[in-house]
């Protein structure tokens, strides 16, 4: 039995075997949990700060749960024929209640497990216990559909008939998001640096940036804060609980946050974000906000901006990565540990140089990439490297490269 009422108590689930039952109470908490039988439960985001659980406290709503519908069954006995009495002095004692955290207890937890009222347990302890365990009791399943259907009003359909269509529409296009977003960003990327000397860069960046905390990207201009957030997201599309969602914080103009988060989804979503957020919630995944440029969002809407994003961090159990030519102070749940990125040197330049060139990285071509500090120059000099030409300072570097780009806007005067 699914989502129905009972004594003005919403019940998730009330799973029924041959030989077990269980009130379960579902709750898909991400990060560490703290909470004993009273008081509030805290959970901690990814910003390790700790906030109240906005219910009520689980194992209390469990426990009056399990009462609630303990009554409603001795209701039904006391008006139903051939319905039998509890084995003890009430049905409670005949079925367990849990309170089943999705995907699992976060190990850094201090949680009640609960005790024989309810307990408390991770989604795969809690499958094992409705396979496995047995209790007794007087009703058999028949007697459980008779209740369901008569007193409940529920309607009888087959697992199918209950999620196929809900799940597979969501599959879909959250597939198709992860797809776009993989096809689209990965076009004509260049590869991470192989064998970086710095944990800044390079595959070491990604591995640092797949942490499950909030996160600031600091380097000034050039420094291949985009490109990596680029291969994280190819990456993260690929094969990852998180969904990346990229916000280009530019374009923005003040007021509610959503439309920007949804022009910025457009490119690659066919839907509205709602319906992402929903299929994320629904394969058990995460939003990860991915903010490219912070510095860009203009000054007098960074605080609007900002509260925007903390709602939907908030609402939507989110993390956020974010990167910016300098250092900001992020509040509450956007907390983030700022990680330095610094312009590319050695052995990293004639990297970068050499793959727009199109030729091996050799100490022959090194003194070409002298002139040049950031990814972003070495990228233009490697490129008219390939042409024949080999700008010898950054000057020269931009005027050919302004000169290429803008050759239809260049205006010629005779004497």
């Amino acid at each position: 039995m699914v989502n129905f009422e009972v004594k003005h108590r919403q019940i998730d689930f009330m799973v029924v075997t041959a030989s077990y039952a269980a009130v379960i109470e579902l709750k898909c908490f991400r990060g560490p949990v703290f909470g004993d039988f009273n008081g509030d439960w805290l959970l901690e985001d990814f910003a390790q700060q700790k906030s109240p659980y906005p219910g009520e406290n689980p194992w209390q709503q469990a426990l009056a749960q399990k009462f609630a519908l303990s009554d409603k069954l001795a209701e039904f006995h006391a008006h139903a024929v051939d319905i039998p009495k509890p084995l003890g002095r009430a049905f409670y004692s005949e079925f367990d209640a849990f309170v089943c955290i999705h995907p699992q207890i976060d190990p850094r937890s201090q949680v009640t497990k609960g005790d024989f009222k309810v307990k408390v347990q991770s989604y795969n302890d809690v499958v094992q216990a409705v396979k496995n365990e047995t209790r007794p009791r007087s009703w058999d399943t028949s007697h459980w559909r008779n209740f369901a259907s008569k007193c409940l009003h529920l309607k009888s359909a087959s697992l199918g008939e209950a999620t196929d269509s809900r799940v597979a529409r969501s599959e879909s296009l959250l597939s198709d998001y992860r797809g776009r977003l993989k096809d689209f960003l990965g076009h004509n990327l260049p590869p991470l640096l192989p064998g970086s000397i710095d944990a800044s860069h390079g595959a070491v960046l990604i591995s640092r940036l797949r942490r499950p905390q909030n996160q600031l990207l600091v380097g000034a201009s050039g420094s291949a804060k985009s490109f990596h957030l680029r291969h994280l997201m190819v990456e993260l599309s690929q094969n990852s609980e998180e969904v990346p969602i990229v916000v280009y914080p530019d374009s923005y103009k003040g007021g509610p946050v959503w439309p920007l988060l949804q022009r910025c989804a457009a490119p690659f979503l066919k839907g509205k974000l709602p319906e992402l957020l929903d299929a994320i919630s629904l394969a058990g995944g995460q939003p990860v906000l991915i903010i490219d440029a912070l510095n860009e969002c203009p000054a007098q809407h960074l605080a609007e901006f900002l509260r925007g994003i903390q709602a939907f961090v908030l609402q939507h159990q989110a993390r956020i990565l974010s990167a910016s030519q300098y250092e900001v102070d992020l509040p509450a749940e956007l907390h983030s540990e700022s990680v330095m990125i610094p312009l590319p040197v050695g052995a990293d330049k004639l990297e970068i140089f050499a793959y727009h060139a199109g030729v091996a990285p050799t100490e022959e071509i090194g003194h070409l990439c002298e002139a040049f500090s950031n990814a972003y120059d070495l990228e233009i000099a490697g490129r008219c490297h390939s042409r024949g030409e080999n700008p010898a300072s950054r000057w020269e570097l931009y005027g050919r490269y302004v000169r290429d780009s803008l050759r239809s806007h260049v205006v010629v005067t005779s004497a």
